[in-house]
């Protein structure tokens, strides 16, 4: 079973989809004064839910996709005006564990990378890049209708839930911000060096809750060279 994602690097464990092949994913998009950036994705211990030959076909599926550059995000990579610098295996054998290196040239990729919606329409994403003398700002709109995510696993879950989702699967979306320091967010942890923030989940589910399915995110920071 093929899993197609509609998300800004970032959202996919909100998201309610039919995915068959499962792994931790670790991902650190690095924004530029000018707008540009570096993502760079760390998937490992990647395998099929499906037993037997239905794996088996899978996980090859999953190779084949990942060599020739046809997997639906590194299509939208390309779709954007970005540039897939580099893919390569760390294994090769399942669970299977892989990088990929990308480059969006200006703030126009980057913006379009992070806007998208579900074929259904149940999910929007928006993005935006402000800059305004030394401030920087990343804006993400979320529209959803109900039934669109799974918010459950990210309010206020007991310990051993917590823990049992992130024995299932760990991921997670950093932004780091180069030449600059974060002076305010909302959906973000922000690091205590103020260098870089890492998506908030939980904070974004209680959001979509509160306002009905719709959050507005944001990251904010000053260039200091």
């Amino acid at each position: 079973m093929k899993r197609k994602r509609h998300r800004f690097a970032v959202l996919s464990p909100l998201l309610l989809l039919a995915g068959c092949i499962v792994g931790d994913e670790l991902t650190t998009v690095t924004i530029h004064p000018d707008g540009s950036a570096n993502m760079v994705t760390f998937r490992s211990n990647l395998r099929s839910t499906q037993s037997g030959q239905d794996g088996e076909r899978e996980l090859a599926n999953y190779r084949t996709t990942f060599e020739s550059r046809t997997q639906d995000d590194m299509v939208r990579i390309r779709e954007a005006g970005g540039t897939i610098v580099q893919t390569s295996w760390v294994r090769e054998q399942a669970p299977l564990s892989n990088i990929v290196s990308v480059r969006f040239p200006d703030a126009a990729a980057f913006e379009k990378f992070g806007t998208s919606k579900n074929d259904d329409g149940s999910l929007q994403i928006t993005t935006q890049w402000r800059s305004d003398g030394a401030h920087r700002k990343i804006l993400v709109r979320i529209m959803a209708r109900p039934g669109a995510l799974d918010l459950s696993q990210f309010t206020e879950p007991s310990i051993e839930k917590l823990h049992q989702h992130l024995a299932n699967g760990i991921s997670g979306t950093r932004i780091a911000v180069a030449g600059g320091s974060i002076t305010g967010a909302r959906g973000f942890a922000v690091a205590s060096d103020r260098q870089s923030a890492l998506l908030d989940l939980s904070e974004i589910a209680k959001l979509l809750q509160a306002e009905g399915g719709k959050a507005e995110l944001y990251l904010d920071w000053e260039v200091t060279q």
